[in-house]
């Protein structure tokens, strides 16, 4: 999410669109705030596991925030705005495809349990309706290929999530409510 708000702002500089723009800033400063929140609850814990996520965190952050660095002081570099501009869109464009990817990390134990409790629907509607109003947004209102076709893989992916989560659904929270109402008739007998 940070990856792509950044490179979406810079894009939205690139090509001097105030909505990409505007509308990704506020994402830049709200994701820096997560993540740094994550790393230092991360810090905190004292577990192995923890400690182990801890570093890989840490290191994604570092690592990103340095490609984040170097790539805007190349485009500075190269003082072409056209060649700017597409190394930014590419940049921008392979950040958020990962992003609407990051399901899929998940996908092969949903197929396996037959439980799609690990996909968050309000979050999956919340991206298939921003990759959306993008899509038709690049499509209709710039004509921007970089923004319509990143939200046209957006489209495709987030809807087979939701489709997913809606097929499957999500049986960890039916097994506790089931196990919830065994509970209160056990007490009811009692």
């Amino acid at each position: 999410g940070l990856a792509s708000t950044i490179a979406w702002t810079m894009y939205g500089c690139c090509i001097h669109d105030q909505y990409v723009y505007w509308s990704n800033f506020p994402g830049v400063v709200l994701m820096m705030f997560y993540t740094i929140t994550i790393i230092t609850i991360l810090a905190r814990k004292t577990s192995v596991e923890s400690l182990e996520l801890y570093a890989k965190t840490e290191k994604l952050f570092l690592f990103m925030i340095t490609s984040f660095t170097f790539v805007p002081l190349v485009v500075l570099i190269i003082n072409d705005t056209d060649i700017s501009t597409e190394v930014i869109g590419m940049l921008a464009t392979f950040v958020n495809i990962l992003f609407y990817l990051s399901p899929c990390t998940v996908i092969y134990d949903v197929i396996k349990t037959k439980d799609a409790s690990s996909l968050f629907l309000p979050m999956l509607l919340a991206n298939l309706a921003c990759s959306f109003c993008w899509f038709m947004y690049g499509l209709f209102g710039l004509n921007d290929v970089w923004l319509y076709s990143t939200n046209a893989i957006g489209v495709f992916l987030q809807g087979i999530f939701v489709l997913m989560r809606l097929w499957y659904g999500n049986k960890a929270n039916s097994k506790i409510a089931y196990e919830s109402l065994e509970a209160d008739e056990k007490e009811r007998e009692i």
